[in-house]
């Protein structure tokens, strides 16, 4: 493998042809910063990423090691624009089950789909910058115990997200479990 610099600038025209970079609509020579990365423990197939670029934040996900990618987030970004996404999490048993931690907006979201719908929307008290899923969560996802590092302290969910506790005070930027 050879490396070539691209420079700060924005990528306008691809030095391969037919090579895709994830960006919201997968077009040629977009250029992005990876904020967030998610690996299912039991597949390293299923990846989630979140990303930025000039225009907003957004997630993908792929199930072949990244040889194609599905936007996951467009819905919540087109319904909240200024919804800046940050993080990702996927359930460590249950593969379809992905969560998204975004700082404005102060939110983690929770796909039972694998992010084609996003039905629980909460807040855990702060910008949500990592999210964690204790592994020792069991096979239903409304059980499971969820940690998120926010602008304010680690919030714990102990039932899937549904609601967020404060476990410590202060700004938290990662998280390990």
């Amino acid at each position: 493998m050879t490396w070539i610099p691209l420079g700060p600038t924005l990528v306008t025209n691809p030095r391969v042809f037919g090579y895709t970079r994830v960006a919201r609509a997968n077009e040629n020579g977009a250029q992005c910063a990876v904020l967030g990365i998610a690996v299912h423990p039991a597949d390293p197939h299923n990846i989630v990423v979140v990303t930025r670029r000039v225009g907003g934040s957004s997630a993908f996900r792929t199930l072949d090691d990244g040889h194609s990618w599905t936007a996951i987030a467009d819905s919540l970004t087109q319904a909240d624009p200024q919804l800046d996404l940050a993080c990702a999490a996927v359930h460590p048993q249950l593969a379809d089950v992905v969560y998204l931690g975004a700082r404005a907006g102060q939110r983690v979201f929770v796909s039972t789909d694998g992010g084609r719908t996003w039905p629980l929307q909460r807040n855990p008290g702060g910008k949500a910058t990592r999210l964690v899923v204790d592994r020792a969560s069991g096979a239903d996802w409304h059980t499971a115990t969820l940690y998120a590092a926010t602008d304010t302290g680690v919030a714990t969910s102990t039932n899937g997200g549904d609601t967020w506790s404060m476990a410590t005070i202060g700004e938290v930027t990662s998280l390990a479990v």
